[in-house]
């Protein structure tokens, strides 16, 4: 464990060392006044550019991303163009005090990385990456590293390129082959990497809006740790009962808050516990710089072409993340952009007082300039838009999205007969148990602002717009849900993804703005009305506590069975396939003998697996490509309406034309080789399905009841073996001869 921990604080140098790149985009931009929050974003700005510059390299075939010597030497060459930027614009921290802002980045990176190191020592007690979509995720980490060209070809899917969310892995991949980590290791650290970053990012956005320290460090455990009432209710109820909270309230019920449930409501505390990979998770810290650009953009005095190119690039390589973001980080600055041209007009105007946040008119109201104003912002936005798909046009010339359209809610749960059956529309419970302590919190802060926004500055405007994007979002999704597979093939989870996704940015708006918001209330009722304080306190207090339960005893039930800081029998480690070593010695061998012998991406052959199953456990640990996994994941992936369905009845009757016959029919060549009878019929399914390796193993020999060994065998050498376990090289040469060869000369072992 101390290796991993070691390893683990090296790939956080490595991110950290990005920040040079990224405050030098910063400058680009036009700031000459530094501050901490530039060095933070910047590791993410950094990262981008970098992984945007290598992206394009690896695309054009250029350069393979794989090697570390063509991405070190793109980071240097970028290192140096930021140091000649930096050192001819001298910009300087806001007080001008160069030893204080290193101050700063020390007490940050210091306490930042005892939460990292805490947070993956926790995870060192169960690191296994063996259950829910792990090894999806996992396989995407390591295909993205281990790969020369993007988009690179699908790991269950051996003849396809890639056509998910990929670009949010080779971000995660970059610095992993930077720092000669594998990404069965590095998974568990990327996590905590995310974990620390949305804390910092957090915290800093909190600090800049309100000016409090106190209210960054709320914000921080708002977004990155904080549960819902409906679990602390859940978990108060059965403290003193004998089924408890070990099974009364396990862990996931902090998202799925009815016992039925058909939405997943999904939150970043339960996302850090649950260790899922997933773009959702990979895109918070991105989220949270795009909310401090934004918040960068709202604070200018104009809106200017370099601030304007950072918003920018920025959005487009967040929509190549998770384009759910960008859609909402995309109508969050429409809305920014909407109260810039309105703000000075309804409040400046009333008050006689400095506008705000002002357009470019700082004085009177010239209508002329006001249009000039709305034309730029429409330019920008119509930019913003396209920017995607030119910035990254390889990936989205790729990308394969499932969603066809958007659907009317009420009307779609009468079509589809489920009115009473769908948990649809949320009954009050439902929402006070996910939304109610931000609804409470914000509730009471706007009671004591009210009729005083005059004594607060940008902040409290910023916070208002968050906390209205956030209830936005809630109502969209009680009205309106994208149409995908979901609603096609499960129609009582028709709204699952939009809720989902939706839902997990509205968690981290409230929370930020419910800092700020606190802060300001309180701060005013303690200086005017001490009652209103006194009342603000207790309810702080009594439901920052109740949401605080769920980050401890999901931590008690996911890590640590006993205290974090009683080993007894355990071996800590990092590596999140060491449960194979348990669970298949042979396997293990075989894995670890493929991570040290081949290079690349071989195509290799085993037994096909239902979604969250142990099916492709070599390839996911490996980095080798299966012709066919996980073939309910290639159907989700692939799926496409059928042709010329003209209404939703017609095309739920016709699901079986929406993609999952082609992966059934590779699954059905997988089948035939491993049971084939004839030597000819097994020569020409491998050509067919493009063999480098077969391996035979005890899930092979369980899922084919009529596995054929010995003629197996004839396809090529053993290269390695364990136990009872073989992995055959498929050799087109070694397959000539046999068709030639009496077939009891034909196996090599003998």
């Amino acid at each position: 464990m101390i290796d991993d921990l070691i390893a683990a604080a090296w790939l956080y140098l490595i991110v950290s060392a990005l920040a040079l790149i990224g405050t030098a985009i910063w400058v680009a931009a036009g700031e000459r006044k530094l501050a901490l929050y530039h060095y933070v974003t910047g590791k993410l700005l950094g990262l981008m550019l970098v992984g945007w510059v290598a992206w394009w390299g690896s695309s054009l075939s250029l350069a393979p991303f794989a090697s570390p010597v063509y991405l070190w030497t793109l980071v240097l060459m970028l290192s140096a163009l930021a140091v000649a930027l930096l050192w001819r614009a001298r910009p300087r921290p806001a007080a001008g005090r160069w030893r204080a802002l290193a101050a700063q980045i020390l007490r940050l990176e210091l306490v930042s990385l005892v939460c990292f190191l805490g947070y993956l020592y926790l995870r060192g007690f169960n690191p296994h990456l063996e259950s829910t979509e792990k090894f999806m995720d996992l396989a995407l980490l390591t295909a993205a590293a281990r790969t020369e060209v993007f988009p690179f070809l699908d790991f269950w899917r051996a003849e396809l390129p890639i056509n998910y969310y990929y670009y949010g892995y080779v971000l995660l991949a970059l610095p992993l082959n930077l720092g000669g980590i594998i990404p069965a290791l590095g998974y568990n650290m990327l996590l905590g990497l995310i974990f620390v970053l949305a804390l910092q990012l957090s915290y800093l956005l909190v600090v800049l809006a309100s000016g409090s320290r106190q209210a960054g460090l709320l914000g921080a455990l708002l977004v990155a740790l904080a549960g819902n009432l409906h679990y602390a209710t859940c978990y108060l109820s059965n403290i003193w009962t004998q089924t408890g909270v070990g099974t009364a309230c396990y862990y996931p019920k902090a998202t799925r808050i009815h016992e039925n449930a058909l939405t997943i409501n999904e939150i970043p505390s339960y996302s850090f516990l649950l260790g899922d990979l997933h773009p959702h998770v990979i895109s918070i810290p991105f989220f949270l710089t795009g909310l401090l650009v934004l918040w960068h953009l709202w604070r200018a005095t104009r809106l200017e072409w370099p601030v304007m190119a950072l918003v920018l690039f920025t959005l487009a390589s967040i929509a190549t993340v998770h384009v759910w973001d960008f859609m909402t980080l995309g109508t969050l600055l429409f809305v920014l952009l909407v109260a810039r041209l309105l703000i000075p007009v309804v409040v400046g105007s009333r008050s006689g007082a400095a506008p705000l946040t002002a357009t470019g008119l700082t004085s009177g109201w010239q209508w002329r300039g006001l249009a000039r104003q709305a034309g730029v912002s429409a330019a920008f936005l119509f930019a913003v838009a396209i920017s995607p798909f030119i910035l990254f046009q390889p990936f989205f010339g790729q990308f394969e999205s499932p969603v066809a359209g958007l659907g009317f809610a009420p009307t779609f749960v009468r079509v589809a007969n489920l009115v009473g059956t769908a948990q649809y529309p949320a009954e009050p419970m439902f929402m006070l148990g996910l939304w109610g302590a931000f609804a409470i919190l914000i509730g009471l802060s706007l009671i004591i602002l009210w009729g005083r926004w005059s004594l607060f500055g940008p902040g409290i405007q910023y916070a208002l717009l968050l906390a209205g994007m956030a209830v936005g979002l809630i109502i969209f999704t009680e009205l309106f849900f994208f149409r995908d597979f979901f609603h096609l093939t499960n129609p009582s989870h028709f709204r699952t993804n939009t809720v989902f996704k939706l839902g997990y940015h509205a968690w981290m708006l409230l929370a930020i703005a419910t800092a700020i918001l606190l802060h300001a209330a309180w701060r005013l009722a303690l200086r005017e009305e001490p009652a209103a304080e006194r009342i603000l306190s207790v309810a702080g207090f009594m439901l920052l506590s109740a949401v605080l339960i769920f980050p401890l005893e999901g931590a008690r039930q996911v890590f640590a069975p006993v205290p974090p800081w009683s080993l007894g029998e355990r071996n800590l480690t990092l590596e999140g396939g060491r449960f194979i070593a348990d669970k298949n010695p042979d396997d293990w061998a075989t894995i670890r003998w493929l991570r040290d012998n081949i290079q690349g991406r071989p195509v290799l052959l085993e037994a096909v697996g239902n979604s969250y199953s142990y099916g492709g456990r070599i390839g996911v640990f490996s980095g080798a490509i299966n012709p066919i996994n996980w073939s309910f994941h290639q159907w989700t992936w692939r799926f496409s309406y059928p042709p010329d369905a003209t209404s939703w009845e017609q095309a739920r009757a016709r699901a079986q034309e929406t993609g999952i016959e082609p992966a059934r029919a590779v699954e059905a060549d997988v089948r035939a080789l491993y049971e084939a009878r004839e030597r000819g019929v097994a020569i020409e399914l491998s050509r067919t399905l493009g063999l480098d390796y077969l391996y035979i193993g005890d899930l092979e020999r369980s899922t084919y009841a009529g596995l054929n060994e010995p003629l197996l065998r004839t396809l090529g050498p053993v290269v390695h073996s364990s136990g009872d376990s073989l992995l055959i090289r498929v050799d087109p040469d070694v397959m000539l001869e046999t068709e030639l060869q009496p077939a009891a000369t034909a196996d090599p072992i003998q």
